[in-house]
């Protein structure tokens, strides 16, 4: 909707860039000067070159990069979620990359539904064979390449921009539904993940990520007026997600 809005490329990024950057480095120095506080890099090895590499990798584009000096601290990870991130600003710049080489926006919406639904699939395959891979504990680097690309995870968003494509249509679905789009996925994550051995956490199946990502429309569009009373129509997604 960002690349719908407003085509002008340098426009786009400025606005990606002022949307993601200064709430990531505010998160990213708060995380830092906690390190110091509690202590944890006092009696370590980690040198000045490579604690301002690492502090650049987080507030750039290479959130998942993790030396060992850091891996002790809370759960292993600086900020687990942040390892997304990068994959992230891989989405925002192939958003518009996918715009122009298909020309979504000059299509009907029948023939950009076609599109994305054929991309999607090509995807979904890409991702399948990605957890088949990792799966077998294939330890090489360029599977861990991939696991910080967009390949893998491409599907999602796309599926994200055909339904943002077609959301006129989307609400009678989900509205007031979450409790029963809710109770279906973990029904359905529970009998996967125990009779067919699917995956439910990072690596999500497709069939049960459509079914997660519908709950969690549902939830948007169930006692709607709450979250306006609460959140006083405040955006605090990314926020949550940092």
């Amino acid at each position: 909707m960002s690349w719908e809005n407003n085509s002008r490329v340098l426009d786009y990024a400025r606005n990606r860039a002022l949307r993601i950057y200064p709430a990531l480095i505010v998160c990213t120095l708060t995380g830092v000067a906690n390190v110091f506080i509690v202590g944890y890099l006092s009696n370590d090895t980690a040198t000045i070159p490579k604690f301002i590499a690492w502090v650049l990798g987080q507030i750039t584009i290479a959130q998942f990069f993790s030396p060992r000096f850091i891996r002790g601290y809370g759960t292993g990870a600086f900020n687990g979620n942040l390892g997304t991130a990068t994959t992230e600003l891989q989405f925002y710049v192939l958003a518009p990359i996918t715009y122009m080489l298909f020309r979504l926006k000059q299509r009907t919406p029948r023939s950009t539904n076609v599109i994305l639904g054929f991309l999607i699939f090509l995807f979904v395959l890409a991702n399948a064979e990605f957890n088949r891979r990792d799966g077998q504990q294939v330890d090489l680097i360029y599977m861990k390449v991939l696991d910080v690309s967009f390949i893998p995870w491409f599907y999602m968003f796309l599926l994200g921009v055909l339904v943002q494509r077609n959301f006129d249509q989307i609400p009678p679905f989900v509205r007031g539904r979450a409790l029963l789009f809710g109770v279906t996925y973990v029904a359905a994550a529970l009998f996967v993940r125990d009779k067919l051995n699917w995956r439910v956490s990072n690596a999500i199946h497709p069939l049960l990520f459509l079914i997660l990502a519908t709950f969690v429309l549902s939830c948007a569009y169930t006692a709607p007026m709450m979250a306006v009373r609460l959140l006083r129509r405040n955006d605090y997604s990314y926020g949550i997600y940092i």
